[in-house]
């Protein structure tokens, strides 16, 4: 029974005694008095509503007729109520803030005071549109382009409506086009082309079906009326549409600094190269006749397609891998995640593997943790 559920059923069963003689949290029922007959009679009322009401005690965990006790944390007497000593000794551990947690903090708060400008939209600028959709929402950044450089306009992000909220990548990352442009429509609609930039085009495929849903036909049909280029980007590189799709509680973990240097693109391709397990698939893919495949080159990496996501094949590369790790686990906004949460996220950008393994060995030896 959920612990909200079990909360109130006990709080119904003994509404007529709560706050006169009882206190109840969960299955922790506490009988207080002023004199022992009236504690007597007063159990022998609660146990017996327990017993009509078909619950149970645990006898060696019941303690009766006591003038002091432990209850919820706390110490219980005559003369008041004071935290357990356990429960307090983390507080006497002195706080320690030397050089590397000041400039942690410092970074902290850099982070959280840097506001990106807005940029007023023009609409002879060349635009662009970045989309991207998670479980939990879609979200999508609106761009244009001066002489020098893009500037962001605008951002959107919108919970995804449950009836939405469906397993089909592709199915989402069109649904988060099509709400996204009836955001932006007024900007959008009977302009110059602009491009549409996405880690997965679901309009290839769509438009390869003989037959598609109604829904689906609606939102292509809306689709058809703007006027735009699909370009491709590696779905780790799509960060900013990337971190307003997800839920607030995880948008930390999308804000990570691995960026895709010529370095570290050197990097990769030497571990492709000389990995085991990618070095043949790799070699025929970089062939001039590649077989059909799951896997692709994009700029040198090897991505993965897998339920309409692309993720990042990590060579067996140690100093590529710990970076990856690094940048995954040792976040400066979101610090430190357990094993299981670490390897949720990576297994949303990236496949090697003994993934599983290499992140509990790291974060064994992770010190901070």
């Amino acid at each position: 029974m959920p612990r909200a559920t079990f909360q109130a059923a006990m709080t119904t069963e003994f509404r007529h005694m709560v706050d006169r003689f009882v206190l109840i949290y969960l299955d922790d029922i506490l009988v207080y008095n002023r004199s022992l007959d009236e504690h007597v009679e007063h159990l022998r009322t609660v146990l017996e509503r327990l017993r009509q009401a078909k619950y149970k005690a645990n006898r060696d965990k019941c303690e009766f007729a006591r003038q002091e006790l432990e209850y919820l944390g706390h110490y219980v007497t005559p003369q008041g109520i004071r935290p357990l000593a356990d429960k307090i000794e983390a507080l006497r551990v002195p706080f320690v803030f030397d050089d590397d947690a000041r400039r942690s903090f410092q970074a902290l708060k850099t982070a959280m005071l840097m506001a990106p400008v807005l940029s007023i939209y023009d609409p002879t600028l060349p635009t662009r549109v970045t989309t991207d959709a998670f479980g939990y929402g879609i979200g999508a950044v609106l761009e244009q382009h001066d002489d020098d450089d893009w500037h962001r306009v605008e951002y959107f992000s919108h919970k995804v409506p449950p009836i939405n909220s469906l397993d089909d990548a592709r199915m989402k990352e069109l649904l988060a086009f099509e709400m996204t442009l009836k955001r932006w429509r007024h900007f959008l609609l009977g302009r110059r082309r602009f491009t549409w930039v996405t880690d997965s085009n679901p309009l290839t495929y769509y438009k390869t079906q003989d037959k598609v849903s109604s829904t689906i036909g609606r939102w292509m049909y809306f689709i058809d009326q703007f006027d735009f280029t699909p370009k491709h980007l590696l779905g780790l590189s799509n960060r900013a549409a990337d971190a307003l799709s997800r839920r607030p509680d995880l948008c930390a973990m999308t804000h990570h600094a691995f960026a895709f240097v010529e370095e570290l693109q050197r990097h990769f391709i030497r571990g492709y190269e000389s990995d085991p397990d990618f070095a043949t698939l790799y070699a025929q893919l970089s062939s001039d006749h590649s077989p059909a495949s799951h896997y692709r080159i994009v700029d040198g990496y090897l991505p993965l397609h897998s339920r309409g996501k692309d993720l990042l094949c990590v060579p067996r590369d140690r100093r590529l891998r710990t970076r990856v790790l690094g940048e995954y686990h040792d976040l400066r906004l979101a610090d430190h995640f357990g094993v299981n949460r670490t390897i949720a996220w990576l297994r949303q950008r990236f496949q090697w593997p003994d993934l599983i393994t290499d992140v509990t060995r790291y974060c064994d030896s992770c010190e901070v943790c």
